[in-house]
């Protein structure tokens, strides 16, 4: 699979600190493109900047269903296509021992109400 990004701590001028054991988190995110050709992107307030929409994969969950309920969930769309593969971002994140890697495509969007989900 492509990788489109490493992040690790130093990146953002922290220090990585010594860990034992890290923990593996997967997700899913994606350009989605509704019918008028808006893009969807969420608001992080907390951090003051913009995410594509998507988040974590259940246990048991295949990553075409966890696509489908991300967009869902986050930004109320009910149909989701998902196009072309772009790759996957891999963080890894010391403070919280937590190594989190993201697939990520573009994909189609539409049914549903649209919107972001509060």
């Amino acid at each position: 699979m492509t990788i489109l990004a490493k992040f690790r701590d130093e990146d953002f001028g922290a220090k990585t600190p010594t860990i034992k054991e890290w923990k593996e988190r997967r997700a899913v995110r994606a350009i989605a493109v509704d019918d008028k050709g808006k893009v969807a992107l969420l608001w992080v307030g907390k951090g003051q900047y913009h995410k594509l929409p998507g988040g974590g994969i259940d246990d048991g969950e295949d990553l075409d269903t966890a696509l489908k309920r991300e967009i869902n969930e986050e930004i109320g769309y009910t149909e989701v296509r998902r196009g072309k593969f772009l790759g996957q971002v891999v963080e890894s994140r010391g403070m919280f021992a937590l190594v989190q890697i993201s697939y990520c495509w573009m994909a189609k969007v539409g049914g549903g109400r649209g919107g972001v989900r509060h």
